[in-house]
């Protein structure tokens, strides 16, 4: 039986939990009809091995101490993405973080690039890496939420982006959070409703 392509998987990631379980039952249903005709047992969406691309990762601190290149590549890196060149701005930074130990900062301003260049999965890397560095860094906060709002993590967006507007409220980040906010209630209602569908159907029992 074929798996599914990987692009579906890529744009089924991207939405909802509840938008997800939909399309996967959906798909599931069809896979199922199909190995039906064929003799064939299906393979449910859910137990697909989701391929994820290295080559979006870029490499995180190993060893190295020469500060002042480090320092260098750091400017470079801010007035590439100044310019709005963020192919070649996460080059820099990614230099950066190889030549001498990185910052809490370094590390978020290279997540920036990163969901500039829709490598959502790097930018949450590199955003907990980041937040180990500093707890309490409103930037890999808030970069971190926007990257798992790209990808559907609707609580986690929400509560990463609460934080880092607690920390340091931002204009530009307002949408965002009450985007996740809706989803969040969204999700609260969709939760109460089958709950008290249930309780219907067990009392009619």
């Amino acid at each position: 039986m074929p798996s599914t392509p990987q692009n579906v998987l890529d744009a089924l990631s991207k939405l909802d939990a509840s938008e997800q379980a939909i399309v996967k039952d959906y798909i599931n249903e069809l896979e199922s009809s199909i190995a039906d005709l064929k003799g064939e047992d299906p393979v449910p969406v859910d137990e697909e091995p989701m391929v994820v691309d290295d080559s979006d990762f870029p490499p995180l601190y190993m060893s190295g101490d020469d500060v002042e290149k480090q320092s260098e590549l750091k400017m470079e890196a801010s007035d590439l993405k100044s310019e709005g060149k963020w192919e070649e701005a996460l080059e820099k930074y990614t230099a950066a973080v190889l030549a001498a130990e990185p910052s809490s900062l370094l590390y978020a301003n290279r997540a920036t690039a990163l969901l500039k260049l829709d490598k959502f999965e790097a930018t949450e890397r590199d955003c907990d890496e980041a937040l180990q560095l500093n707890p309490d860094s409103a930037k890999a906060l808030r970069v971190r939420g926007k990257a798992r709002k790209a990808m559907g993590k609707w609580e986690e967006a929400l509560t990463d982006l609460s934080q880092a507007q607690q920390i340091d409220f931002d204009e530009e980040t307002v949408d965002d959070l009450k985007e996740c906010t809706d989803k969040h209630v969204e999700a609260e209602k969709a939760a109460a409703r089958a709950s008290t569908k249930v309780e219907k159907e067990e009392k009619q029992q």
